[in-house]
C-alpha cells in the first residue's frame, strides 16, 4: 500500500523503531494461536500446501517482475506465507 501516494508514509514500516505495519504478522501469528487447533491432518496438510503455494508463487512473482524488495522485512527469498508455514 505503501507504494501508492495516497497511502501516507507514516504508516510504512519502520526502518528503525515500530510502525503500524509492523504490528500485522505479530498479531496474526497471536491470534492464530489464540484459536483451537483442528486435529485433522488432511485439513491441517491442505493448508501448508496452500501457504507453501502462495509463499513460492509470491517469490517467483517478485523476482520474475523485478519488483523492488526491502531485504531488511524478510530478506530477499524469505516472504509472510513461508513463515506462517514453517510456525
Amino acid at each position: 500500500a505503501v507504494d501508492f501516494e495516497i497511502f501516507p508514509r507514516k504508516y510504512a514500516k519502520a526502518e528503525f523503531g515500530v510502525g503500524l505495519m509492523d504490528l500485522g504478522a505479530p498479531a496474526f501469528m497471536f491470534s492464530s494461536g489464540l484459536v483451537p487447533s483442528n486435529k485433522n491432518f488432511h485439513f491441517k496438510k491442505k493448508k501448508m500446501c496452500t501457504l507453501a503455494f502462495l509463499g513460492l508463487f509470491r517469490t517467483f512473482s517478485l523476482k520474475s517482475l523485478n519488483y523492488s524488495e526491502h531485504a531488511s522485512e524478510y530478506g530477499i527469498h524469505w516472504n509472510f506465507f513461508l513463515t506462517l508455514l514453517f510456525a
